[in-house]
């Protein structure tokens, strides 16, 4: 070996293992290696998605106070209508009922807007997207998993398109 090729290697050597014992380079997480960033990010994104979840839980319950009293209000007015109630207090009570309505409308459109806010911010501080396809516990449509075999399949059965 000449001593061009020697030094060349010797170098390579110094630099690998200087890398390899730089301690943020060798760590394995890669939330890790950049710690300035993740000791004020994290936090605040935890406290943040905590804050969306507390949002959720309370219109949650808000809705099932709305349906509740949605029940009753109807019930109320299926009441009066087998007693035989005056036209002036069942239109009160349809009144009531679709005011009732109105509130639940209303919950449930929060609530959507809850859980839009939620899925941003998971996307937003890089908890990634969480959709259907997405997940790891399910196939996709990219996983894979779509080999030959079933192609096969599907092409014997006259469902692909082309020649079979």
């Amino acid at each position: 070996m000449n001593r061009k090729t020697a030094i060349t290697f010797l170098a390579a050597g110094v630099v690998s293992l200087l890398t390899l014992g730089a301690s943020g380079t060798a760590a394995a997480d890669q939330s890790g290696r950049h710690g300035r960033f993740e000791h004020s990010r994290r936090p605040a994104a935890r406290q943040e998605l905590h804050r969306n979840r507390r949002e959720i839980h309370r219109d949650r319950a808000e809705l099932r106070r709305d349906v509740r009293e949605y029940r009753q209000d109807r019930a109320a007015l299926q009441r009066a209508y087998r007693r035989g109630a005056s036209p002036a207090e069942i239109g009160r009570l349809r009144g009531e009922v679709r005011e009732s309505g109105r509130e639940i409308r209303e919950s449930r459109r929060e609530l959507r807007g809850d859980f839009a806010e939620h899925r941003r911010d998971l996307n937003r501080f890089g908890y990634g997207n969480r959709g259907r396809w997405d997940r790891n516990d399910r196939g996709s449509w990219n996983d894979g998993r779509w080999d030959n075999r079933r192609w096969r399949n599907y092409r014997d059965r006259g469902f692909a398109y082309g020649r079979n």
